[in-house]
């Protein structure tokens, strides 16, 4: 949701072309989020007393990944012809 108000916003999106995948997005969205709030609340103490290792380790995985997927991404682009 986030990704389509920052292109509504910026004027990259069409807010006619996309209003039903929107649509789509919000009548799912408790699919996506209950599972994932109620797993929370199991694990709060949890959360609460190792929470500033868990964002760590969730940002330097994020980029690691960022890396590895973009750095593949372009061994593959070097593999093709240019057109």
């Amino acid at each position: 949701m986030f990704y389509f108000a920052t292109g509504l916003h910026m004027g990259l999106l069409n807010a006619d072309k996309v209003s039903s995948t929107i649509d789509w997005i919000i009548k799912h969205m408790g699919v996506c989020f209950v599972p994932a709030g109620v797993g929370i609340m199991n694990y709060f103490d949890l959360i609460k007393s190792n929470g500033w290792q868990l964002l760590l380790f969730t940002i330097v995985s994020s980029v690691l990944l960022l890396i590895i997927v973009g750095s593949f991404y372009q061994y593959l682009l070097r593999g093709k012809p240019n057109e």
